[in-house]
């Protein structure tokens, strides 16, 4: 049995392009931010908050970017997936996918 998955095959691509764009406007505030602490002076506990909830964030979207490209590598680009007739029918069983 095979299952179509291309629809959500180019939904993951426009989710990774929405990240990635979200990541190229999180370097540009961290950079803006760098360039702000250099030529300021600040509260040092202030300037480690900020500076790391923003790396978390970025870090953050790299590990999403990572999933989404872990299971993209998997999705054949045909969409179409295989199931052996064990798994299609345990999903059948529990209503997941139909004949």
């Amino acid at each position: 049995m095979q299952i179509d998955v291309f629809n959500k095959r180019e939904k993951a691509c426009q989710l990774l392009r929405n990240v990635q764009s979200a990541q190229c406007v999180l370097k540009i505030k961290i950079d803006e931010f760098t360039d702000y602490i250099v030529n300021a002076r600040l509260d040092s506990s202030d300037v480690n908050s900020k500076t790391s909830a923003m790396i978390m964030s970025y870090s953050a979207m790299l590990e999403v970017q990572r999933i989404i490209l872990e299971g993209l590598a998997k999705t054949p680009p045909s969409g179409k997936i295989v199931l052996s007739p064990e798994l299609a029918g345990v999903l059948r069983s529990h209503g997941l996918i139909s004949r």
